[in-house]
């Protein structure tokens, strides 16, 4: 296997909804033990956090036409 073709691979996993999950999942980690050095997780104020994202997606998308309406409709 080429060095490019060795590229194009870790390229095309770190596009991968898998990968994403994988690194989320190392923040997020990082965040509750209070180790990121830019940010600080409120762990309480998600619930309003999420509240907030909602109501701006529902102004920004009134007909619910919104990217991931159905899944999120399922939850």
């Amino acid at each position: 296997m080429s060095a490019t073709s060795d590229r194009s691979s870790v390229v095309t996993y770190l596009h991968s909804p898998q990968a994403i999950r994988e690194r989320c999942q190392v923040l997020f980690n990082l965040a509750l033990q209070d180790q990121l050095q830019h940010f600080h997780l409120d762990i309480a104020a998600l619930p309003a956090v999420a509240d907030y994202v909602l109501a701006v997606m529902a102004w920004q998308y009134p007909s619910g036409g919104y990217p991931g309406a159905l899944a999120l409709a399922a939850l």
